[in-house]
């Protein structure tokens, strides 16, 4: 492919990149939180009642979990309230109550799903589980979450909340979405490149990661930005996770 096409090709695609819209339904934070420390950061929940006994979706969380925190154990026994769904805190501390309005539009509705929120807040919170974790791997990556430059100190400062939803679905028909919510319509351009870019990269390749992210769709509304990543759930359950 000469450099011409190549370029007129890439342009293309940023064009439909961040088309507009319908974003998928948001979980409803009316009502407050319940049971939710003031600095939790990162919290777990979902529509589905019994995900806490599907050993499918509690080893989704635990992988994603693992991912933050590096502790994949987890104890969902006792559920805090968001809304009226029940929520478990991952990464939270103190006592005071959590100010729901902040995952107001922040979460896409489905079986399961988890939210980060506060970037600078919830990367120190991320980054001291991590060197508590005591190997090379959890001190590499709480080193990227406490630098000031980076992919991850961008995304600190062009995003509010980071939610990912799982939404369980006849074979091949699960569907896992990605949000993110800025601060402002410029933040927004920022990251439908930033997602557009990704996911180009994630899908070069012949595996099945690869091709979920070929089929994937990149929707923007207003300050959101979801990207949306069709699929079995099998495939779908393993694309993120740091181990």
């Amino acid at each position: 492919m000469s450099s011409v096409s190549a370029l007129f090709g890439a342009a293309t695609r940023l064009a439909s990149a961040g088309r507009r819209g319908e974003l998928a339904r948001s979980v409803c934070v009316d009502g407050g939180a319940e049971g939710l420390p003031a600095e939790t950061t990162m919290l777990i929940g979902g529509d589905d009642p019994g995900l806490a006994e599907d050993p499918v979706l509690a080893g989704w969380f635990a992988r994603m979990v693992g991912a933050v925190t590096g502790r994949a154990p987890l104890d969902l026994s006792a559920p805090g309230r968001l809304g009226g769904a029940p929520v478990w805190p991952i990464l939270a501390e103190g006592g005071g109550h959590f100010d729901a309005s902040a995952l107001v539009n922040a979460i896409p509705r489905g079986t399961a799903w988890l939210v980060a929120t506060r970037p600078e807040r919830f990367f120190a919170q991320a980054a001291s589980r991590l060197e508590a974790r005591g190997d090379a791997r959890g001190a590499d990556w709480a080193a990227r979450l406490r630098s000031p430059s980076g992919n991850l100190a961008l995304l600190g400062r062009i995003v509010r909340t980071v939610g990912i939803t799982l939404q369980v679905g006849d074979p091949g028909a699960s569907t896992l979405r990605l949000r993110v919510t800025c601060p402002d319509d410029n933040a927004a351009r920022q990251a439908v490149f930033a997602l557009h870019g990704w996911r180009e990269r994630r899908g070069l390749g012949d595996g099945l990661d690869a091709a979920v992210f070929r089929a994937s769709d990149l929707l923007r509304e207003g300050r959101r930005v979801e990207l949306v990543l069709p699929g079995e759930l099998d495939t779908l359950i393993r694309l993120f996770g740091i181990r």
